[in-house]
């Protein structure tokens, strides 16, 4: 009998599955199969009968042959295949041979395991064996089997050069060497390394099995086929066989997720499924469904119920039944969302740490403290009824631990209760008046160390549990004291390293959360030397280390150490885990650092979705990142952008509810400020109004906040005020909250924000003297984080030059700016090329106006007019300067109607009514309008200009300036002396 290609195909498979069941289930098997397939089981029923006699490589010699229309393809010793001679045959299975094969091309002597699939060749097969060989090369791993080459010999078969590994099964090893449960775990770590490193370079297997993994002779997993699976898929496989319930032809169906046995494209999820079928059969001995077809939605068993003994059940109950539950999760989304995270998991079961597939319950992790520390352990029920104090709790917890041996568990975790439910402190204080809202959390924190006085580690877990319900609340202070008492705790006995590491990081989140950030350097550093033989730590540790550097704006620093990350794992920056996702958003914040905005944004948005699917839909981390990306957004041209990726986050932390509703409402009033005041987007009303009410709802907070809370926001309302034109107000809250935010926040990026606040208020208040220090320190420290060469840096000039020509000196004003150098452009702002250098010059002509040459001003502002999409604060300034040069070059018909039209944008904006600017524009226009002899209007402008003046204290000489040459002109003189020259103060240089 012969067959065509696609029924050998088809019944190759069948074959395989087939065998793959036992005796007593293929007669149901085969009355299962489709009706499409029912023709093809009275061979397979006859190929069956002949299985008992056959070795496995030889049961491909019962298939049919082929028919008389396919080209012959068997293959013999001896012979080429492309660049390589066929030695012996090593393998034969469902998808063709495998032979050791030698190159004998000439160029190199290797030998590799060269595939031969058993497929007929398809129109686009070439083409995509030649693309999949390129993807395959990528993946250099030391627990890959390296795919060498690929392609089509000379008769028209397609081959696979594999690097050829001398080994066994990796279950077939596991028996062999009666591996105990720990061993198999590890020896399946270095499995799922491998494919979280593929997946990483975007390559997804698609066919994990055992077989797909070898085990060679020093103990070392190599793992096979990776990207074969795709590579072997014939071009219109689904259309072809779409009657067939399992359309991808090189799947194994026992190990295949549902999504995929339902014809759906096999992903990254489906990896993680396939590898949680093998760890069950290397823990079990068994599939967890058998290798019977079954049913798209069933779940898998736990593994303990499959376990052969009582002894094995108990090693399988708890953390890697969970473990194996959320790999094989019928939802895709359910799953692990990579290898990497299923690989955290069985590494923080072998260090007895707590897993992410279990509920985060207290219990749990006091659980798991009590596996990797035996003693210490006391009956503590004196401890909860000194807790709790009351009756119904007692009660509560006798209903919870009936049994004695349950009981000291149960009261350790119920004290983590308590904490939490504690979180709504409004509560609390109303039940506890006497403890002033921190309630029983602090009651119960402060008799952890009398009740259990000599027993450190269980004070150091009960300690760590404190600090991290303070930590959710955003009340830094309290978790850093209680984070510190962990250390110490654990120090003074001292625990384990990995247990002292993982507190100083817990410290150093305290510390770093409450802008202490050299403090949360050492922290970080200590628990970094601490990490040594621990890689989670280790990879969490340099993952702080990164934030930290950045925060401190030591952008090379963290710009090594993010290097060195790298380096130690790869897959850190791709793979969804949450030390991915900062280390993604530290890349980002480099690059847009070093002016490659382009680049940054784009990981702003991977990282989420790494954190995402990592941490799940509502991710604080995700939050964070967000929100860090939304400032980046908002310090560009795209506003829109910025505010939808800000609410996003805003989403998750208002539902998460509590402390992190509290903590939204701060990061509310953060981005209204820089919203405004960076690139003014939106209206300083709108940036007002958000300030205003965040400082009221976080006031009225029953929650222990920072002291520093909400002077920041008072700061940033008097920023908000000043760049609004409310000069007097707006310096004296910024002045008021200085004190409070100098003493608890110390970090550059934070001194830069004060000092560009500070001098930017003071130089429009007059007191250009006072502002020069700050706007220095301005620029020097952001030379500090960015070595001074950021196209924002051109602002740094800027304000300088501009705070000496509103104080008199354009002379001084032109020798600063002489010094700026020529910025590359933003890459991926928008808003101009060249807007950075336009700015310079701009800034450069109104300092030439000062100094009475106006014919070079408007030269420069010819040369740097702003183009389409620039700033509308980019266009004002232009439209301002150039008018007032008209006016002084004579032209002032022209330079009135600029100046008309800026009084009327400035009408229609949101400044202050009192911004000096405004007043001095009005001035402007009272000159230019007189000089053509429109004295009504230009009578009407001093009005407006002088009304201003006298309402507005404390502004600079230069916007009074104006108004004082309109005052003297004829017909504009008032009886006595004017508004403006009562208030003129002497000029102050630099």
């Amino acid at each position: 009998m012969s067959l065509a290609p696609a029924d050998l195909r088809v019944l190759s498979r069948l074959l395989d599955q087939c065998l793959a069941l036992g005796d007593a289930e293929r007669e149901t098997w085969l009355a299962a199969l489709p009706t499409a397939q029912q023709r093809h089981v009275p061979q397979l029923r006859a190929m069956l009968a002949q299985a008992p006699h056959l070795d496995a490589e030889r049961r491909w010699a019962t298939l049919p042959g082929l028919g008389a229309d396919e080209t012959e393809t068997a293959a013999q010793a001896g012979e080429r295949v492309g660049a390589y001679r066929l030695v012996r045959e090593i393998g034969r299975g469902g998808m063709g041979s495998v032979w050791l094969a030698a190159r004998a091309d000439g160029h190199f002597t290797r030998d590799v395991a060269l595939k031969l699939p058993r497929l007929a060749l398809d129109a686009g097969l070439a083409e995509r064996m030649a693309g999949e060989r390129e993807i395959a090369a990528r993946l250099e791993h030391p627990h890959i089997a390296r795919l060498y080459d690929a392609g089509i010999d000379a008769r028209g078969r397609p081959y696979l050069a594999m690097a050829h590994i001398d080994g066994l099964p990796i279950d077939a090893h596991c028996r062999r060497h009666a591996l105990d449960v720990p061993a198999r775990l590890r020896l399946f770590l270095d499995v799922v390394q491998a494919v979280a490193y593929a997946h990483a370079q975007q390559v997804v297997h698609r066919d994990l099995k055992p077989s797909n993994v070898l085990v060679d002779s020093q103990g070392r997993a190599q793992l096979l086929d990776f990207g074969i699976a795709r590579l072997l898929e014939p071009a219109g496989a689904e259309a072809a066989e779409a009657a067939e319930p399992l359309r991808p032809r090189t799947l194994t169906p026992a190990y295949a997720a549902p999504e995929v046995l339902q014809g759906r494209a096999a992903g990254v999820a489906a990896d993680v499924y396939a590898l949680g079928v093998m760890l069950f059969e290397l823990l079990t001995g068994q599939l967890p469904h058998g290798a019977r077809p079954r049913p798209p939605g069933a779940m898998a068993p736990l593994a303990s119920t499959r376990a052969d003994s009582p002894q094995q059940a108990r090693l399988l109950r708890g953390d890697l039944d969970a473990i194996l539950a959320c790999a094989l999760q019928v939802d895709p989304a359910r799953r692990y969302a990579g290898a990497q995270a299923l690989g955290d998991d069985i590494l923080r079961h072998l260090q007895a740490h707590p897993v992410s597939a279990r509920a985060n319950a207290p219990l749990y992790r006091l659980q798991r403290w009590a596996a990797r520390h035996c003693t210490g352990l006391v009956a503590a029920t004196v401890v909860l009824a000194t807790l709790v104090g009351g009756g119904g709790l007692a009660l509560q917890f006798d209903r919870r631990a009936a049994q004695a041996a349950e009981r000291e568990q149960v009261v350790k975790a119920f004290v983590a209760d308590i904490f939490r439910a504690s979180g709504n402190l409004a509560a609390a204080a109303a039940s506890h008046p006497s403890r002033h809202g921190d309630g029983l959390v602090d009651h119960g924190a402060e008799l952890i160390g009398q009740r259990f006085a000599g027993q450190p580690e269980l004070q150091a877990e009960l300690y760590g549990l404190v600090g991290e319900v303070y930590a959710d609340m955003g009340a830094q202070r309290l978790a850093i004291g209680y984070a510190e008492r962990q250390v110490a705790a654990l120090e003074s006995r001292a625990a384990a390293p990995v247990l002292r590491g993982r507190a100083r990081l817990l410290l150093a989140q305290g510390l770093f959360d409450d802008e202490r950030l050299a403090d949360a350097e050492v922290q970080v550093r200590q628990a970094l030397a601490l990490a040594a033989g621990e890689p989670l730590v280790e990879r969490d540790a340099l993952t702080w280390l990164v934030r930290v550097q950045l925060a401190l704006g030591q952008a090379e620093q963290a710009a090594a150490t993010l290097d060195h990350l790298a380096a130690r794992w790869p897959q850190a920056e791709a793979v969804p885990t949450l030390a991915g996702a900062w280390a993604t958003a530290a890349r980002a914040r480099l690059l847009i650092a070093r002016n490659r905005l382009d680049e940054g944004m784009p990981l702003f948005r991977a990282a989420t979705l790494q954190a995402q699917a990592a941490q799940g839909p509502r991710s604080t981390v995700a939050a964070t990142i967000q929100i860090a990306h939304a400032h980046e957004l908002v310090k560009t041209t795209q506003a829109v952008p910025a505010q939808q990726v800000f609410d996003a986050a805003m989403a998750t932390l208002q539902a998460l509810g509590g402390a992190h509703a509290v903590r939204a409402e701060r990061e509310r009033a953060r981005f209204a400020w820089v919203r405004y005041t960076v690139f003014f987007h939106g209206t300083a009303a709108e940036a007002i109004a958000q300030l205003e009410a965040s400082r009221r709802a976080l006031a009225a907070s029953a929650l222990h906040l920072p002291g520093w809370f909400l002077p920041q926001i008072e700061f940033w309302l008097g920023d908000v005020r000043s760049r609004s034109g409310d000069i007097t107000e707006g310096l004296a809250l910024l002045e008021r909250s200085l004190p409070a935010l100098t003493l608890a926040l110390a970090s550059q990026r934070e001194r830069f924000q004060r000092a560009d606040a500070l001098g930017y208020a003071l130089m429009n208040a007059g007191q250009h003297v006072q502002a020069e220090p700050w706007l220095q320190q301005r620029m020097a420290l952001r030379r500090a984080m960015s070595g001074g060469t950021h196209p924002r840096a051109a602002f740094d000039y800027i304000h300088i030059a501009h705070n000496r020509m509103l104080g008199g000196a354009p002379d001084a004003a032109i020798a600063f700016l002489d010094q700026a150098p020529h910025f590359e452009p933003m890459r991926g702002e928008g808003g101009g090329a060249d807007r950075y250098n336009q700015a310079l010059r701009r800034a450069r002509a109104a300092v030439h106006l000062a100094r009475h040459e106006p014919a070079v001003a408007l030269a420069l502002l010819d040369q740097a007019r702003p183009g389409p999409g620039a700033p509308p604060f980019d266009m004002a300034f232009d439209r301002l300067v150039r008018g007032e040069a008209l006016c002084a070059l004579g032209r002032a018909q022209a330079g009135l109607g600029l100046l008309r039209q800026q009084v009327a944008d400035d009408d229609a904006g949101d400044d202050h009514a009192l911004a000096p600017w405004r007043l001095r524009t009005q001035a402007l226009l009272g000159l230019c309008a007189w000089a053509v002899g429109e004295r009504g209007v230009a009578r009407q402008a001093a009005e407006r200009a002088r009304a201003g003046f006298a309402a507005q204290s404390g502004v600079s000489a230069y916007y009074l300036a104006p108004l004082l040459r309109l005052d003297r002109l004829p017909g504009m003189r008032q009886v006595g002396p004017s508004t403006a020259q009562r208030r003129v103060a002497p000029k102050s240089g630099t």
